[in-house]
């Protein structure tokens, strides 16, 4: 295994949320702390550590905060998909339980828009599965999150 980078370094101690100072390191590869950022769904976070430090160059922060500002309309787009799926199970009788996607961002950063995700995780019952899938409204909001996903993912 390979000693991690100075990109990945950088990231671990936003993420960790350590003090940070810049330059981190000769080596860092601002393309590389990018995609990095975007693979790992940590662009705003990023963004928002390094916003308070000094001597960040501004194309960096430029380029971190387009990736936040579209991981944040993703998640807003899907939380208001998450809302609109719990009440129709609710509607129904039948009990649903999200988890990760924007509930783990707000436990963990404070701010659903810190955390990016592309996905929703809801949990019912295995009694009620198949109920749960069949409602009409759940399959159109099933095929507009399916929608969601794929133009994200091109994006």
């Amino acid at each position: 295994m390979t000693a991690p980078g100075p990109e990945e370094r950088l990231l671990l101690a936003c993420a960790r949320g350590e003090p940070v100072r810049w330059p981190l390191h000769d080596g860092l590869r601002r393309d590389r702390l990018l995609r990095l950022a975007s693979a790992h769904r940590a662009a705003a976070m990023l963004y928002d550590r390094l916003g308070a430090v000094d001597g960040v160059p501004a194309d960096l922060l430029a380029a971190l905060r387009a990736q936040a500002v579209a991981g944040a309309v993703r998640g807003m787009r899907l939380t208001g998909e998450l809302v609109r799926l719990l009440e129709a199970f609710r509607n129904r009788g039948i009990q649903a339980l999200p988890f990760k996607g924007p509930l783990l961002a707000a436990q963990l950063y404070g701010d659903r828009a810190l955390r990016e995700f592309s996905d929703l995780d809801i949990l019912v019952r295995t009694a009620v599965r198949e109920r749960a899938i069949a409602f009409p409204s759940n399959r159109a909001i099933l095929s507009t999150l399916r929608r969601m996903l794929r133009s994200s993912c091109v994006t």
